[in-house]
């Protein structure tokens, strides 16, 4: 069960290991020119809206965008590992828990939505930084679809109503 509560999500600007189409999983990859670019963009579309605080995965892509994004709006920063991209074969530290070794994909889900139901516990309206695969899960627990993000394009996930029994997805651009 996911916390009931509206929240952005965006996935990192891009990198010269996007535009090879490469799969960076959790190499710490920098933001390319084109990927500053995009987060400084990206922040101005978030100016009117009260954000309470900036979540990010601690990966260089996703802490760049996201110290783009916090800087420009005066918004707290906190990295949370729970929201790295899926572990493919390296030791790491997550929700209080050492894997070793390559994460499951149920294994990454429940790591994805274990992070993302304290984000919304503790935050009321919170802008997530984070990757690709973490916006499937959510996209696939929430939606029931598998949305396939662009870099720096901001999600609004907006919860249930009685009038809507289903959680929803706006996209606050077509592209930047």
């Amino acid at each position: 069960m996911i916390v009931n509560k509206a929240f952005y999500f965006i996935r990192h600007g891009k990198t010269d290991w996007n535009l090879n189409k490469a799969s960076t999983q959790q190499t710490d990859i920098p933001l390319n020119n084109r990927g500053i670019q995009q987060a400084q963009k990206a922040s101005l579309l978030f100016k009117h809206i009260t954000l309470t605080a900036v979540i990010s995965s601690p990966l260089l892509r996703a802490k760049q965008t996201a110290e783009t994004l916090s800087s420009f709006l005066g918004l707290p920063l906190s990295f949370n590992n729970g929201l790295q991209e899926r572990n493919f074969g390296s030791a790491m530290e997550q929700c209080n828990e050492i894997i070793i070794g390559p994460e499951s994909e149920p294994k990454f889900e429940k790591r994805v939505i274990f992070t993302l139901n304290s984000i919304l516990e503790s935050e009321e309206l919170p802008l997530i930084v984070s990757h690709g695969d973490v916006l499937s899960v959510i996209s696939r627990v929430l939606l029931h679809e598998n949305i396939s993000p662009d870099n720096c394009v901001p999600y609004l996930f907006i919860p249930p109503t009685q009038e809507n029994p289903r959680w929803t997805l706006s996209t606050l651009v077509e592209n930047i």
